[in-house]
């Protein structure tokens, strides 16, 4: 039988990651790689397999890829739950872009292919006040509500 380790931070770490993972948040919105890179450890590895500066031209290239980057799209949804195989408990942040305003979608539905919406979700480890690690969750719930009912 497989257990689930769940990480817990103290009161004042849980604050700082909060805090971390805002402006994590706002400068994905904003499309700003430099304060991205800024946000992560110079130890960290992220997506299993960059460094920290390999990420950040993964986010660069994310935002403002001609073809079908990200940084010209508008509307703006953030959700948030909590992650179950990748970094399990951690919180996950989950970023829906489109060019059509539209009423805020539920976390974790799937992304409106008719009117090109993207939807990123990543979940976060973190060390030294500093991400030292993003992920790609799979599984994943909305609230810890969720979790204690499925118990």
């Amino acid at each position: 039988m497989n257990n689930t380790t769940i990480l817990k931070a103290s009161g004042n770490e849980q604050k700082q990651n909060t805090k971390l993972l805002n402006c994590f948040m706002h400068a994905f919105i904003a499309n700003d790689v430099n304060s991205i890179e800024n946000m992560l450890h110079d130890d960290g590895l992220y997506f299993g397999k960059y460094s920290k500066s390999k990420v950040a031209g993964y986010f660069y290239k994310l935002f403002f890829n001609e073809k079908n980057g990200i940084h010209d799209l508008f509307d703006v949804n953030v959700n948030k739950g909590i992650a179950l195989n990748k970094i399990p408990g951690s919180e996950v942040l989950e970023v829906r872009l489109c060019n059509q305003f539209k009423a805020k979608s539920k976390f974790g539905s799937i992304q409106d292919i008719f009117i090109d919406e993207r939807v990123f979700r990543y979940c976060f480890l973190f060390k030294d006040d500093l991400i030292f690690d993003i992920q790609i969750p799979t599984r994943f719930i909305e609230k810890a509500d969720d979790l204690k009912a499925s118990n």
